[in-house]
Formats: C-alpha cells, sequence, structure tokens
C-alpha cells in the first residue's frame, strides 16, 4: 500500500473505543498509542510504538475491542479489512496458522488478566463494572430475604442483608450502605436506626431497612446492562446535565397527559421551553434534540390544527431512560465525593429564573420552535426557510 492511503490520526485523537467491534486491523506505521480503560479519568493499559498491529483479536472470531485507543503523537495506519485480513491468513501455511491462532488466544488472556489488574486497583468507589452486580446483587437480595409488611413495603434485616450480599454477590458492605442511602435519597426506602448498648455505651446502629418501592433497581440495573453490554450503545449510558433536564422536563409535563393506544404522549412545545428555561435555566437548541436523537430518544416536533406547535413523543422509553439517569448521576456524584448523603435533597431547590427582555438571538424557527438567531436564513433543525421578518 502506498503512503498515501494512509489514515492519520492527531495528537489526543480516539483511534477506536472499548467494547465498538473490531471490523479491520490497524496497522501502525508511526506513532505513539495508549490503550485504556474508561473509567473516571481513565485507566492505563499500556503504551505501545510503532509499528505495531492492532485488532488481531479478532481473527479467529468476532470480538469487541477489549480496551480504548488514543493516539499519544500524530499517528499514521493502514486499515486492513477483518474478512481480507483473514482470506490472507487462509493461505498461509498450516504451521504459521497455528503458530497465530495460538498467539492470538494468550494474547486474549493476558488482556483478559491485565484488564481485571487494573479494574481491582482502581479506587473508584462505583466503577461501571459494578454498576450491574451491585444494584442486582441488593435487588435479588431484597427480593429474596424481604418481609412483606401491612402496608405492602419489604422489611430486610440489615445484618441479614450483609451476609447475603457478601456471600452470594461478593459485594462489600459500604457499597451495599451507599445503594440503601440512595434509595432512601429517591423516597423508595427508610432507615431504621435504634440504640444498643454496646460495652458500657449506647450508640445507634442501623437494624432494619423497609423498602417502598424496591423494582425501581431491577429496571435500572436490565436498562444499564443491555446498553453497557451492548456495542455501539453506550452513549445513552453518559450523563449529561443539559439533556437530563430535558428528560425531567418532558417526564414532568407528562404526569398528567393520558398515552394513547400505542404509547405516546403529546405536550405543547412552547409551554416545554417555558417550563426548562424558567426552571432549569435552560434555552433549548437543536443540538439538545439532536444529543437526544443520537441517544436513541427520538421525538417529533410539528404544528397541529390549531396553530401551536407539539412534541409528541414514547413516554416509557423516556421514563425508563430518565429513572435510569437518576441513578447515574447520583453513581457519578458518589464516586467524586466518596459517599452519598441520603439526608440531602436529590434536587436542590433552585432560585426562580429571573425575566430577562427578550433578545434577538432568542427567537425560535415557526416550524418546528427550535432556536435560532437573526442571521440564518434557514433553519438548522427542520430547513424551514426563514422570512426576512423573523430572521431579521
Amino acid at each position: 500500500m502506498s503512503q498515501s492511503g494512509a489514515k492519520k490520526f492527531k495528537k489526543g485523537e480516539i483511534l477506536f473505543t472499548e467494547n465498538d467491534t473490531v471490523s479491520s486491523l490497524l496497522f501502525i506505521q508511526s506513532g505513539r498509542v495508549k490503550y485504556f480503560l474508561s473509567r473516571g479519568k481513565g485507566l492505563d493499559i499500556q503504551i505501545m510504538n510503532a509499528p505495531f498491529v492492532t485488532g488481531e483479536i479478532a481473527l479467529y472470531s468476532t470480538s469487541r475491542y477489549p480496551y480504548s485507543a488514543i493516539a499519544l503523537s500524530e499517528v499514521s495506519a493502514f486499515e486492513i479489512p477483518i474478512e481480507s485480513a483473514k482470506q490472507t491468513l487462509d493461505g498461509a501455511s498450516q504451521f504459521f496458522k497455528t503458530l497465530t491462532k495460538g498467539l492470538t488466544e494468550q494474547l486474549k488472556v493476558v488482556i483478559n488478566e491485565l484488564k481485571s489488574f487494573k479494574i481491582e486497583q482502581d479506587q473508584t468507589p462505583c466503577p461501571p463494572e459494578l454498576i450491574p452486580r451491585l444494584f442486582g446483587g441488593v435487588f435479588h437480595t431484597i427480593k429474596h430475604t424481604g418481609k412483606l409488611m401491612s402496608d405492602q413495603s419489604l422489611e430486610v434485616d440489615w445484618t441479614v442483608m450483609k451476609k447475603y450480599t457478601h456471600r452470594i454477590f461478593n459485594l462489600a458492605q459500604d457499597k451495599v450502605e451507599a445503594v440503601n442511602n440512595l434509595l432512601v435519597k429517591f423516597g423508595h426506602a427508610e432507615l431504621k436506626i435504634e440504640k444498643i448498648e454496646e460495652d458500657q455505651e449506647t450508640i445507634e446502629q442501623l437494624t432494619k431497612i423497609y423498602y417502598k418501592n424496591y423494582k425501581v433497581l431491577e429496571s435500572f440495573f436490565e436498562f444499564y446492562q443491555f446498553y453497557f453490554f451492548k456495542s455501539g450503545k453506550q452513549d445513552i449510558l453518559k450523563y449529561e446535565e443539559p439533556i437530563f433536564n430535558i428528560l425531567r422536563g418532558l417526564v414532568t409535563l407528562s404526569t398528567s397527559v393520558v398515552p394513547d393506544r400505542s404509547g405516546m404522549v403529546k405536550l405543547d412545545l412552547n409551554q416545554l421551553l417555558d417550563h426548562l428555561k424558567n426552571n432549569y435555566q435552560l434555552a433549548v437548541s437543536a443540538s439538545h434534540w439532536q444529543v437526544l436523537e443520537n441517544k436513541g430518544l427520538f421525538s417529533k416536533r410539528a404544528q397541529g390544527a390549531d396553530g401551536k406547535f407539539y412534541i409528541s413523543f414514547h413516554l416509557d422509553d423516556f421514563q425508563k431512560t430518565f429513572l435510569a439517569w437518576r441513578f447515574l448521576r447520583e453513581i457519578n456524584k458518589w464516586n467524586i465525593l466518596g459517599a452519598i448523603n441520603p439526608k440531602e435533597p436529590e434536587f436542590p431547590p433552585q432560585a426562580p429564573s429571573p425575566s430577562p427582555t427578550a433578545s434577538i438571538s432568542e427567537i425560535h424557527c415557526p416550524e418546528c420552535k427550535a432556536l435560532i438567531n437573526h442571521q440564518q436564513k434557514f433553519c438548522g433543525e427542520c430547513g424551514f426557510k426563514l422570512s426576512e421578518k423573523v430572521a431579521a
């Protein structure tokens, strides 16, 4: 292959992402590449200097990248489709094929052991790999050890929970306690603290937990593990505050709306935009809707027969994602602060938004109500041609 066919990566550019399907070999001709795990600030695995080949783990089976790769300098590489590489390998001698397969299988084992070692050294309170096991373990412990009370809540003895989660799911007590604190914060559980005499001292100790709605744990960990282990679908697990607030606004305003038989709800778009601006100080633009669609959350914005603009969406999908993001939001704070405070309100009260004079840059497209500015001739969201009166 000629040098002109090389693919260039700038310093800091991602070559591939963990869990993406390997579709080609990358023959790195020049530069330095770092393999890392996307955990918090990142866990470094290895630094590779050219020349070398990456993606070879997919030569004998359908595989995904076990880590991400980033260019530490300008990188020049050739991309070779896996199928082409397999055809070339099929034409080699039996000895060479056996040797290559053996080395590739050994490489997979080494990579998995290296990943496990790095993850064990990670001091993050709740790393991504732990989330399904932690929240799933607490859920199943409640389900199998809980005692149904007269108010339909489930009572679980804290000592039983500690033993069960440790012996069956190998979970640390502090992490199990943090999940329970999170449920208390969400209003789905209550802690019973009793005074106990110990060594001639009176101490307060957690004895029982009462769960009003423990099934939110099941909804969360099933949602999380589905997208976490599915190649190309992890973007929906990336928490973003503006998008979270849009989801929150959509779900909040839908509480009094009855979905149609297909599960769709329709909201007044102007009412939604005012709600987001007044409550979350968020001016929605076309890029926000695009981010939602990139995460798999689709909505339709159109003008009704009454001349008003409406937004329609599948309520169940948005509710499930909003619930998952509530958990992810608190897990992010947990990883930063090191603990979950059950007494802290989930959404601290905000100061009311001031009422600024309408700005010429805060006008909306008359077709889809996306935010536009006076210099645009066409709406960037729907392509509507803006009249001189609107654009001027």
